[in-house]
């Protein structure tokens, strides 16, 4: 056992290193925003590194430093959120490792935690500066559109493009920034489910490194949504294909759809995949066949649809087999 005054130095060593990692990886997510899909993924795990080696006051008193350093460069409000995030995700993979919690359990709360803080942070921002951080980029991009619309019509027309599909084109552009705002809520699921699965694959791989508990993924070839998810794919396909007999409630409907359809398309797609690797696994494919074969899926747009729908019936069938505790 190693006496405690021997080890107070490299408390401190290791305190400041993690926190200065901390700081680094928060400043990223704030500085370079089209990135933190992978840094914010990276925030907590400095944070869990301390509470494993020491413990989770250290972890806090760390975190608490980082918040005090951060708050001035990128504001409170940006600062509160990123530090919330990772102390939530950092701590609590923590005690669900000593609580032994599932894969799944964790997955679901870390989801959460991202998301609601999210929102958060974007209707705090909102109140405090009334500008609606959505809104702004949604005009930014319609009038670069604009912009590169000038610059490239003489081009296309040398090229035999005549004015009319140039506009067709450039219209169907249009469209999809105009959808893109309404999905938006989904946007924030999906960054959250992204993120806190990165986030629990990276810390595992770290503390499996350093020879502590962690949490174990299900191989991807046994991934399988609660039954429950498909009632999420029903009332998405309900809004999206019903809304205009809501009458007055017409857009609401539409949109609450359209979310639903496209988070719920998508984890049923990722489920559909795992029902075609578990069979590829079972006929013991070459590696590069079976990258190829999701390649397909996920390239061509005839195909994903119905792996997602393989994917929604695997729900009732369980085409696989997996046992309902699993």
């Amino acid at each position: 056992m190693v006496p405690q005054d021997a080890a107070r130095p490299q408390l401190f060593v290791d305190v400041g290193k993690y926190t200065a990692l901390t700081l680094l990886f928060c400043l990223t997510v704030a500085l370079i925003p089209a990135l933190s899909f992978i840094t914010l993924a990276f925030c907590p795990l400095p944070i869990l590194i301390l509470a494993a080696r020491h413990s989770p006051k250290v972890a806090l008193a760390s975190a608490v430093v980082v918040a005090t350093i951060l708050a001035p460069l990128v504001g409170i409000f940006e600062a509160a959120t990123l530090v919330l995030i990772t102390i939530s995700l950092s701590i609590g993979y923590f005690l669900a490792v000593e609580r032994n919690l599932s894969f799944s359990v964790i997955m679901a709360s870390s989801t959460a935690i991202i998301a609601i803080s999210l929102i958060i942070f974007g209707f705090i921002t909102f109140q405090a500066t009334k500008v609606n951080i959505v809104d702004s980029q949604i005009k930014a991009a319609r009038k670069d559109l604009t912009t590169l619309k000038k610059e490239y019509k003489k081009e296309y027309e040398k090229q035999g493009i005549s004015g009319d599909q140039i506009e067709e084109q450039f219209q169907a552009i249009d469209d999809s920034i105009k959808l893109l705002a309404q999905v938006v809520p989904a946007g924030v699921i999906i960054f959250s489910i992204w993120v806190s699965f990165l986030d629990l694959i990276v810390s595992g791989y770290v503390l499996k490194r350093m020879q502590k508990s962690f949490i174990a993924p299900p191989a991807f070839k046994n991934w399988q949504m609660p039954w429950f998810f498909a009632w999420g794919y029903i009332v998405g396909l309900a809004g999206t294909f019903f809304s205009g007999y809501l009458g007055a409630y017409q857009k609401i409907g539409l949109a609450i759809g359209m979310n639903f359809l496209v988070v719920f398309n998508l984890l049923f797609l990722v489920q559909g995949i795992s029902i075609i690797y578990f069979y590829m696994d079972k006929l013991k494919l070459h590696n590069a066949i079976r990258a190829l074969g999701i390649g397909m899926i996920i390239a061509i747009p005839l195909i994903s649809p119905m792996v997602a729908w393989f994917g929604l019936l695997d729900v009732w069938f369980n085409f696989r087999k997996i046992p309902i505790e699993a």
